[in-house]
């Protein structure tokens, strides 16, 4: 517990800085509000794809800690902050000189093109602080310590809240502004995550090293190829639900965005797993880490229960909250309903990915996710010739999570989990 609930309040948090952007950007005008959407999908998309910072390090720090070797834990957390340097100077590169081809990619056209394109080429330059902050997160949750990365991040989004106020409503930047109040945030936040880091990485050499940085690499690119995988099946998923019209667009687009609130409440307990799973390898007590990981996954399965029963009361209300269509609350209603009751399932498959990330068994979650995703595509592309409509979506996804769920259950369940390397 004390590791799961300052998690999710840190990864609530975390993806308000867009949600506070559009948020307050319609109040703008819709021209203004596109260009928001369109330059925020295009920043986001580094945040997901170097995702494996904050995944790939935790583990490896986690496995250190629970050996007793502070040294080779800085030396992780330094190489992880050298490559998030390079990576983030390079999207600010690549941002700044393809920004118009990059937001035409995306839809914008007309006049969303140039302020979407202002905004990006601004929001780049919060790439490598961004970074930092996906290191700092990992670094910190290895050390089994959730609570300094959720009051570094809440302090980083309130900045953002108040300076998104200040500069589109006193001042009146418009959409510059939105953009720069979330570099100054964000960059706030990683001086700070800097500040509180540096003297615990005291002694550990901040030249690149080879050794590190290839393990990193290595593992990067599995969780690449998971969290790819991932976005690529549930927007084809958003594609397919577009050409079943405007009432499974609207509804299913609902139900997604309370699908991925409730992934983050189970996320908690997954990133727990990440953690105390490492630490116990680490120190070579295998029945300890197997011990714990049975326990998470009763915890897991209970909170998806608790979430299947609030989701039930709560589906109406929710539903007429998002639409005034009764035909779209009617079709949400009853995509929440389907929702609730996967939520045990999405429960299982969120905290055996946490477990076998913890026990650095990166290879296999991204095979494993790229074929079911892959399965859950053929199924919503049946849904789509077939006229399912959000029926068949929803019978996809359910055998997604229950693809997932069987295949890393299995894996668990062999006990191979525990020997997956890491980056020392």
């Amino acid at each position: 517990m004390a590791l799961a609930v300052p998690a999710l309040a840190a990864l609530a948090t975390d993806p308000l800085y867009s949600v506070i952007d559009t948020a307050f950007v319609a109040h703008l005008g819709t021209t203004q509000l596109g260009a928001v959407a369109v330059g925020s999908a295009a920043f986001n998309a580094s945040f997901w794809i170097f995702s494996f910072l904050a995944y790939g390090v935790t583990p490896a720090v986690a496995r250190s800690v629970g050996a007793g070797d502070a040294g080779v834990a800085a030396k992780v957390g330094v190489q992880a902050l050298l490559l998030a340097l390079t990576l983030g100077a390079l999207v600010t590169a690549v941002a700044l000189l393809l920004s118009h081809p990059i937001v035409v990619a995306l839809g914008a056209a007309g006049g969303v093109t140039e302020p979407a394109g202002d905004y990006l080429r601004i929001r780049s330059l919060g790439a490598v602080p961004v970074l930092i902050a996906q290191v700092a997160n990992g670094w910190f949750r290895g050390a089994q310590d959730t609570r300094t990365p959720m009051y570094v991040t809440v302090a980083g989004t309130t900045l953002n809240l108040v300076l998104d106020y200040l500069f589109l409503f006193v001042l009146g930047f418009g959409v510059a502004g939105a953009a720069w109040s979330n570099v100054i945030g964000q960059s706030a936040a990683a001086i700070a995550f800097l500040f509180l880091l540096v003297p615990r990485w005291k002694g550990a050499s901040n030249r690149p090293d080879r050794v590190v940085l290839a393990a990193l690499l290595r593992v990067g690119g599995h969780l690449v190829v998971r969290t790819g995988s991932l976005l690529a099946a549930l927007t084809f998923a958003t594609a397919a639900a577009a050409r079943m019209g405007l009432i499974v667009l609207g509804s299913w687009q609902i139900t997604m965005q309370v699908f991925m609130l409730l992934a983050l409440t189970l996320d908690s307990v997954a990133i727990a797993g990440q953690a105390l799973v490492g630490r116990h390898l680490g120190a070579g007590d295998r029945w300890g880490a197997d011990r714990l990981a049975r326990r998470l996954m009763i915890w897991g399965v209970w909170l998806g229960c608790g979430l299947l029963l609030i989701l039930l009361a709560l589906r109406l209300p929710l539903a007429a909250v998002f639409s005034n269509d009764k035909a779209v609350v009617a079709a949400t209603s009853s995509l929440l309903l389907w929702l609730a009751l996967v939520q045990p399932l999405a429960a299982a498959a969120f905290t055996l990915d946490g477990i076998l990330i913890g026990a650095s068994d990166m290879a296999f979650l991204g095979r494993s996710m790229a074929v079911c995703s892959l399965l859950f595509m053929a199924v919503t592309w049946v849904a789509l010739e077939a006229g399912w409509g959000g029926a068949g979506l929803a019978a996809g996804t359910t055998l997604w999570l229950g693809a997932r769920s069987a295949w890393t259950g299995a894996r668990f369940r062999s006990g191979r989990w525990v020997s997956g390397p890491s980056a020392r």
